[in-house]
């Protein structure tokens, strides 16, 4: 009886941690959620697509937009408009990522998972450089 006990706790702390993480890195748009691990599904089932992950990138208008970082397969070039058609065709507007970023590799910690706060950091430092390199325009405020 205590092993089974002991199995369901297990169990239990292996669902709330998976479920926490899953919570952390869902994106709200609009008001409406979107997990990336939907959205690297069907990215993963594009032929020229060898990995993905799907975070979300700050927005003025939505709060969040999903952005995938895609590794693409050997001796292929997708384009992100034939990905973003792809894409429709499985899931609903709002869940298509709005960037295809392209990287040759993810970021991977040394259990081989995926490390979606540096893909963040990645995120920010290209947002800063884009806003760095835009003429200013009227006065600070």
């Amino acid at each position: 009886m205590a092993g089974t006990t002991r199995a369901t706790s297990a169990r239990a702390m292996l669902m709330a941690i998976s479920s926490s993480t899953t919570k952390h890195n869902m994106i709200i748009s609009g008001g409406e959620n979107i997990y990336p691990a939907e959205v690297e599904r069907v990215l993963h089932q594009h032929e020229d697509i060898a990995e993905s992950a799907v975070i979300g990138r700050g927005d003025h208008r939505w709060a969040e937009v999903p952005v995938a970082y895609v590794v693409p397969r050997p001796g292929t070039a997708p384009e992100p408009a034939a990905i973003e058609a792809f894409c429709l065709t499985q899931l609903a507007r709002y869940k298509v990522p709005r960037q295809f970023v392209f990287v040759d590799a993810l970021p991977r910690n040394a259990m081989g998972k995926v490390q979606h706060f540096r893909l963040k950091e990645l995120a920010a430092e290209g947002a800063l450089a884009a806003a760095l390199r835009r003429p200013s325009h009227g006065s600070p405020r």
